[in-house]
């Protein structure tokens, strides 16, 4: 293995004196060397020994320590080739962490060029070349100042274990219907996916209240396992209610598939729920934008809103079977019309006041009733007539107009 023994006067970077702590160098011992010292463009500081203390003073501009020191001699043990390399995915963590610019694009376009992230961590990248302006690359080199990849290594470990795949946004499996997103909406950086079902073609989403009534009930899973049985796959978010309902019924189906979008990927949320996520993963797949309720921070209310572009993305369309006129389902609604899905919602019982007043709240955003599954599938096989069309057009318009 190869190693680089350097004398204590040196210019670093503090992200890689962070690197090397990270991989067990002391402080009182060692002096650390930057690789890539030929490029004196880089804000640097001379280093006598390490800081007991962080020294980062971070600011916009730099997110890099200037402080300096005076010198003498140490020498450190440096693995130059261990110490950088890491698995593909764990650059795309932790870029995912943080990252909130909605313009991927470039990112994608730095993979193809060099089949890695690794440069983008490393500062070897031109990011004005490849498009990034200037809050996105401020951005970046703010994350890159706070985060400790091996951190991130660990995670990957934690996911090979568990079974759990990240979907990049460079892969081909990722969802082709995501990358369609607005750029207000935002494309996730990457999915965390459970299960077998690495297609994502012919999905229905299916969603409604957690208090559905005995109607409700039966119409929910009789018309999931209805589609599934046709070949499309039933996508949902593994709540109680209209949910269950939704994944039940598509597992009913020989070779049903169904897609369980969650706000976290673990641990199952709600927990009277894990044995029907195990049965999802064996015929279809759980995919989340987050790790856990916690991952970086956000707050995990956030996370239930976040997810509803996921769920209608990936969908030809949504179905909306029972809910008041407030609440998820109505974020869902107006997430599914602003994206161009068409929306179908369950035409209530009269006595049930509550689902009529969600009712007529979807109609008003350009939902189409329906009592039968007959317009249903007349739209999935056949699309939309012209009349129609122009009807839900103007809808559309208006729902972006009051997210605007």
């Amino acid at each position: 293995m190869h190693h680089t023994w350097q004398p204590a006067r040196v210019q670093i970077r503090w992200g890689f004196i962070r690197l090397c702590r990270g991989h067990g160098l002391t402080e009182e011992s060692c002096t650390f060397t930057y690789l890539a010292m030929n490029r004196p463009h880089l804000p640097s500081y001379t280093v006598r020994k390490p800081p007991r203390e962080a020294l980062v003073q971070s600011t916009l501009e730099h997110n890099i320590c200037r402080r300096e020191y005076t010198s003498s001699i140490a020498y450190a043990k440096v693995d130059t080739v261990s110490m950088l390399t890491f698995p593909e995915d764990v650059y795309w963590l932790a870029l995912s962490r943080e990252y909130t610019d909605t313009k991927l694009s470039p990112l994608l376009d730095v993979y193809r060029e060099y089949g890695t992230l690794r440069g983008l961590w490393e500062g070897t990248v031109d990011l004005t070349k490849f498009g990034f302006d200037r809050r996105a690359i401020t951005e970046i080199e703010k994350i890159k100042a706070y985060t400790r990849l091996e951190n991130y290594k660990g995670i990957k470990g934690h996911l090979d274990d568990r079974g759990i795949k990240l979907l990049r946004y460079s892969d081909p499996s990722y969802p082709s219907q995501l990358r369609h997103l607005s750029q207000s909406e935002g494309t996730p950086i990457a999915l965390y996916h459970l299960g077998t079902l690495t297609t994502f073609d012919r999905c229905v989403a299916m969603v409604g209240t957690r208090v559905l009534s005995l109607y409700g009930h039966s119409v929910a899973r009789n018309l999931a396992k209805l589609l599934a049985t046709r070949g499309y796959t039933v996508v949902s978010g593994l709540a109680r209610g209209t949910d269950t309902e939704a994944h039940c019924g598509a597992l009913e189906a020989p070779h049903g598939r169904t897609i369980a979008v969650t706000a976290w990927i673990e641990p199952i949320y709600p927990s009277d729920n894990d044995e029907l996520a195990k049965s999802i993963a064996k015929r279809g797949c759980i995919l989340s934008e987050f790790l856990n309720y916690s991952f970086g921070g956000r707050v995990a209310r956030s996370a239930f809103v976040k997810r509803n572009r996921i769920t209608s993305g990936l969908s030809r369309c949504l179905i909306v079977i029972e809910s008041d006129d407030e609440g998820g389902t109505v974020h869902q609604v107006r997430f599914a019309i602003s994206q161009g899905k068409r929306v179908f919602a369950l035409v209530p019982r009269s006595d049930n006041s509550r689902a009529r007043r969600g009712h007529e709240l979807f109609l008003k955003l350009g939902a189409k009733p329906f009592k039968t599954p007959t317009s249903i599938f007349d739209y999935l096989d056949h699309g939309e007539t012209d009349e129609s069309m122009e009807q839900f057009t103007r809808a559309r318009e208006d729902i972006r107009a009051h997210f605007t």
